[in-house]
């Protein structure tokens, strides 16, 4: 029930000295929780004559246990409290992984030729192109991110032969749906452009905050285990925009569920790739290869 509803529903019921009674879920506030208009009604200042019961998911005995369980593998700490737990509290950052730590950083990372390889691009030019390599170990489901280009005023030819120019065997490209739309200069998209090359690529639409929840259960899941590495040495870039990225905030509160878009080309890509590759509820066809 949106706020709206629930303002008229009040009004519905006011001449008749009526009730209401509501049910729903706290929402998808995971970062400024007390901003749900719930909170306002039932808990910072109640309504006259109002109550409210809370209960979890999580301590809910017919909600299978096994479940919970692999949830915890799946989903990173902050996602879980806010999806199966009761939590109004506020996050004391407002970095959007905080979790991200020394425990995700690798040095000197060596290629492997088992391993498949894909590339994953956050199209600019006056802000930095960014081209991610990254190498996935799927029997301990593990994503390395060992290479990356992250430039500004990078033409598309300076990047595909940069790209090219590494000595890896690419299994897949990944870039976002932006890339699909006509370029006034040269009338044609990026990613048709790479057509010409050959090259197809792989994209998806999906909501920031859903997906900006899948990096983060990489980089640290409930049980406190970290599934994301990166090398520090070779990908200076994608760490900076990692320990950067926040969210907007005004006098130390959450403002927007959305990240602020600055310095986030690598870590944009970086969303790419995992909310295309790793996300276990993508429905049929919802991941699309470009083959315009």
């Amino acid at each position: 029930m949106s706020e709206h509803i629930f303002l008229e529903a009040i009004a519905r019921v006011s001449d008749t000295q009526g009730y209401i009674w509501c049910t729903g879920s706290l929402g998808t506030q995971y970062n400024n929780p007390k901003s749900h208009w719930a909170y306002r009604f039932f808990k910072e200042k109640p309504l006259s004559g109002s109550e409210i019961f809370e209960w979890t998911t999580a301590d809910n005995p017919y909600y299978p246990r096994e479940e919970l369980e692999r949830l915890k593998d799946t989903l990173d700490p902050r996602t879980f409290r806010q999806m199966f737990e009761i939590d109004w509290s506020v996050p004391g950052t407002a970095l959007v992984y905080d979790e991200f730590d020394d425990a995700n950083l690798i040095k000197g990372y060596v290629y492997n030729k088992n391993l498949p390889t894909y590339v994953a691009i956050d199209w600019g030019f006056a802000h930095a192109m960014a081209a991610l390599f990254i190498q996935y170990d799927a029997t301990r489901d593990k994503i390395y991110v060992f290479d990356e280009i992250v430039k500004s005023k990078l033409t598309l030819e300076q990047l595909y032969g940069q790209i090219m120019s590494r000595p890896y065997a690419l299994n897949g490209w990944i870039c976002d749906i932006a890339g699909n739309q006509e370029r006034e200069q040269s009338g044609i998209s990026n990613v048709e452009w790479f057509k010409n090359k050959g090259i197809k690529f792989q994209f998806r639409t999906a909501a920031i905050q859903a997906t900006v929840s899948l990096v983060r259960s990489y980089i640290r899941n409930t049980k406190g285990i970290a599934r994301l590495f990166v090398d520090e040495v070779k990908c200076p870039k994608l760490v900076d925009n990692i320990r950067n990225y926040s969210y907007p905030q005004k006098d130390g509160i959450i403002t927007n569920e959305n990240p602020v878009k600055k310095d986030d080309d690598a870590v944009d890509a970086l969303r790419y790739y995992i909310m295309n590759r790793h996300d276990a509820t993508l429905r049929p066809n919802a991941v699309q290869t470009i083959k315009r």
